[in-house]
């Protein structure tokens, strides 16, 4: 999120989708969903040509609570999980 690239949907899209491919072959619970919330939320955004910052760096810092968590699905990432949805959702997309 520092860089911001030039074309960042479709960069954040790839990255998003590394993290799927490695969080799906891992069993890694919560970040498999948070990874996909992303990579959706980023190419639901670019499509409605209304990119936004503020949801992507929320997204960023919630994989990194559950990569620190240990992947563990709990009542803590469930609601976390729940958050994403609802920031996803009031994108502009």
């Amino acid at each position: 999120c520092v860089a911001q690239p030039a074309a960042p949907a479709a960069e954040v899209y790839r990255l998003a989708t590394r993290v799927l491919d490695l969080a799906g072959f891992f069993e890694t619970g919560p970040l498999f969903d948070a990874g996909y919330s992303l990579a959706d939320m980023a190419d639901r955004m670019a499509a409605a040509d209304a990119w936004e910052w503020p949801p992507v760096q929320v997204h960023v810092q919630a994989l990194r609570l559950i990569l620190n968590a240990g992947c563990e699905r709990n009542a803590a990432t469930d609601h976390l999980l729940a958050g994403l949805k609802a920031v996803a959702g009031k994108t502009g997309a």
